[in-house]
């Protein structure tokens, strides 16, 4: 009866944050009640996986260097789809309330508590799960993964970055191991409470991918992608050793990179965006995305600014006017603005909405090599990767005289090739937290354009927690805000 009324209350609980897979329709209470590891597995695909259009931290770009504000043509024609976005991307005190006023839920923390939710119900009930022994553990390490990967995007967002002097007493996000929904207040963590612990759900479930090693599975977590992700969390902590260690097990197992000479030179190829199912760097691929604020079909949007668009070179595959596999123009007679293009068009993604690939692997360990000072090893990297993204017919290797120089170049790269794949703020945040500067339209006859100005080491770089969170509790310790004005 306890298992009965356990998952009658964890389907109320996804209903109620707008989710209802097919899996877990209750035509007979049996039915809402996994037995086996394929019932499991099912439960957990469909409710814990970033999948079918569950848009979570769609603004991300928006506080980033990486885009800026078009308007071109009066309000009356079509929706501006900046005034939803407008709070963070002009750093706001309340990122979440839009232009006009109005709150724009940050569904984010819902979304990964949830997905953290269902994995601490299968792992409760994994000594009771039926099936092969293997796909049990399996099972175990892909629900280590999602635990680990959404505390890692939820402390980023919400907590400090990763500093070791002081992450003992910045304050994280709450780790909650519920297995059941329950009235229950969440007590903040440390951010070093929070890495210690994805990084003990990390560890484990590379352990338990190698002790089950299974047939690839792009769309679920796997031992490639767990160590890939490994390096990013080890390089976010500064831990540089043990970044070029899990980026170097990438290498040797998965070295491949998806060459830009060939694909445009294949008509069938370069028809296909550049996240796609022949693309050897994928090593897992999660969510459909819908991200309106990148369409120059409304009458106000966020294409790439002009500091990202000059950091590519003449010759650089990734950027063109018609063919960049990366960023490319798109727009009608209205207006034509460059935008991403990696894995759908317009505002859409497709089925690859994001990945976790193998490039990042080789900026990883680039970035882990500049930083401990192995320059010829990080330029090694870096023009293995430029190779596969620069006209063979004009290229040439970059080259570093020092560390400083080798540093510089690696997080130029960085932005380039993870463009709009929601890692530019997280990497602004835990290098140096720059000063940003945007523009935006807001008074359109005559136009009036306002400056905003994000500061270097600003507050804003941490987001508030959610507007609907602190309501229903308000004595969570929330984070320092900036009183932000335009100029």
């Amino acid at each position: 009866m306890k298992n009965n009324i356990k998952y009658i209350l964890i389907l109320s609980l996804i209903i109620l944050l707008g989710s209802c897979d097919k899996f877990l329709e209750e035509t007979s209470q049996d039915e809402i009640i996994p037995k086996t590891v394929n019932d499991y597995s099912e439960f957990l695909f469909g409710e814990a996986y970033l999948r079918d259009y569950k848009v979570v931290h769609e603004y991300l770009e928006l506080m980033t260097d990486d885009v800026q504000s078009h308007y071109s043509r009066p309000r009356v024609i079509a929706n501006d789809t900046r005034e939803s976005g407008f709070g963070y991307y002009t750093w706001q005190e309340h990122p979440e309330t839009s232009l006009s006023g109005v709150i724009k839920s940050d569904k984010t923390w819902q979304t990964y508590y949830r997905c953290i939710l269902i994995s601490n119900m299968v792992l409760n009930d994994s000594d009771k799960i039926r099936g092969d022994k293997s796909d049990i553990i399996r099972l175990k390490a892909e629900a280590h993964m999602i635990r680990a990967y959404s505390y890692f995007m939820l402390v980023n967002l919400y907590g400090k970055p990763y500093n070791a002097n002081t992450a003992d007493e910045d304050l994280g996000v709450p780790i909650n191991e519920m297995t059941y929904m329950a009235d229950v207040k969440l007590v903040r963590e440390s951010v070093l409470a929070n890495y210690n612990y994805i990084i003990k759900e990390m560890e484990t479930a590379i352990n338990y991918f190698k002790d089950a090693p299974g047939e690839k599975n792009i769309f679920r977590w796997n031992l490639s992608a767990a160590q890939l992700f490994a390096s990013r969390v080890y390089l976010y902590m500064k831990d540089y050793q043990k970044a070029e260690f899990y980026a170097t097990k990438i290498m040797e197992t998965n070295p491949s990179l998806y060459d830009l000479n060939i694909k445009a030179a294949d008509a069938t190829a370069a028809a296909k965006n550049f996240l796609n199912s022949s693309n050897p760097e994928i090593l897992f691929s999660y969510g459909d995305y819908y991200i309106v604020y990148y369409s120059s079909a409304p009458n106000g949007c966020f294409p790439a600014s002009e500091s990202l668009k000059s950091a590519f070179a003449a010759n650089d595959l990734r950027y063109n006017r018609t063919t960049g596999a990366f960023v490319r123009e798109q727009g009608n007679f209205f207006g034509k603005q460059y935008t991403t293009f990696k894995s759908g068009s317009k505002t859409t993604t497709q089925v690859y909405g994001f990945a976790v690939r193998t490039a990042e692997a080789y900026l990883n360990r680039a970035e882990a090599y500049a930083m401990q000072g192995k320059v010829e090893l990080a330029m090694e990297d870096i023009n293995r990767l430029r190779r596969a993204r620069i006209k063979s017919s004009s290229y040439s290797d970059v080259t570093a005289n020092n560390k400083e120089e080798a540093i510089e170049l690696v997080k130029k790269e960085r932005r380039l090739e993870l463009c709009y794949e929601q890692h530019r703020w997280f990497d602004l945040r835990r290098w140096d937290q720059p000063q940003i500067v945007h523009e935006f339209v807001e008074e359109y006859s005559p136009y009036t354009t306002s400056t905003y100005t994000l500061n270097k080491n600003d507050n804003a770089y941490t987001l508030p927690i959610p507007v609907s969170v602190i309501d229903y509790q308000p004595d969570m310790p929330n984070n320092a805000r900036p009183n932000r004005e335009k100029n």
